[in-house]
């Protein structure tokens, strides 16, 4: 079901539970709930939910072990978009701006198998590392600033958006310059994600630099759900104040840095 949802080929949910229950003789209540239970784990691992099931988190240890063997004998083992022009981007049509999720102030409870799994195949790495999900998320944000601008009569500001890191590299910090419609600059970092809204992301120390020297001018942009029309979420700086921030990476040398 996965599969044919990443590549956008139509399956029938209805006669796939019926399959299931003359199999296995569940209830199709059961059936459709243990689907929502796989949905609570694909999302965990960054992956798309199943479409219909939203995710039900109270599911069994088994299940977990299962999906990861499933998994891992798949070839979403390193990657769910590997080779990255095997599934459709979404590239095109409205890119909707939601809210941002809210900052939990208390510890989830994830049993450690599970944060073990996450680890393992990791939806913050396979992200990163996607650079043609990372050009096409900020595309997406590129071309929304010039069409808002030109809405509200800002030609002038439209015809100066920048797409920095496709015009001077990865270096500053940012990924889009572009303008509010009084004219002031607002810079504007992309993360985009084939997962969901709470799917973590990676920053760099330079752009956490960045975001701190620009103040009140910077944005980060996390697009999200990018292949089944993609939605995105807008943080301001300091951005610990809707994020945990933690440190995943050192730098090792024979010298005090």
């Amino acid at each position: 079901m996965l599969e044919k949802q990443m590549r956008n080929i139509p399956y029938n949910k209805s006669e796939h539970r019926r399959l299931l229950q003359n199999k296995i003789g569940r209830s199709e209540a059961s059936i459709e709930f243990k689907h929502r239970n796989i949905s609570a784990i694909l999302e965990l691992l960054g992956f798309e939910i199943l479409t219909g099931y939203l995710p039900a988190k109270n599911y069994q240890n088994l299940l977990a072990r299962i999906i990861e063997e499933t998994i891992s004998a798949t070839k979403f083992q390193s990657q769910p978009v590997t080779p990255e022009d095997t599934y459709e981007l979404s590239e095109t049509g409205t890119l909707f701006s939601e809210a941002p999720p809210e900052k939990l102030l208390h510890a989830v409870n994830v049993p450690e198998h599970i944060r073990r799994l996450a680890k393992r195949f990791d939806p913050v790495l396979r992200d990163m590392q996607n650079r043609k999900l990372g050009i096409a998320g900020e595309r997406r944000i590129y071309e929304r600033e010039i069409e808002l601008l030109k809405q509200s009569d800002r030609l002038d500001l439209a015809k100066k958006v920048e797409w920095t890191s496709q015009e001077r590299g990865d270096g500053a910090g940012y990924d889009i310059k572009s303008f509010n419609t009084d004219g002031s600059e607002k810079f504007i970092e992309v993360k985009t994600t084939f997962g969901s809204k709470r799917t973590p992301f990676y920053i760099s120390d330079n752009e956490l630099e960045f975001s701190r020297e620009a103040g009140q001018r910077y944005r980060l942009n996390r697009v999200y759900d990018f292949r089944k029309g993609a939605a995105f979420y807008e943080l301001n700086a300091p951005l610990d104040k809707f994020v945990f921030l933690s440190s995943v990476v050192y730098r090792a040398g024979f010298d005090e840095p």
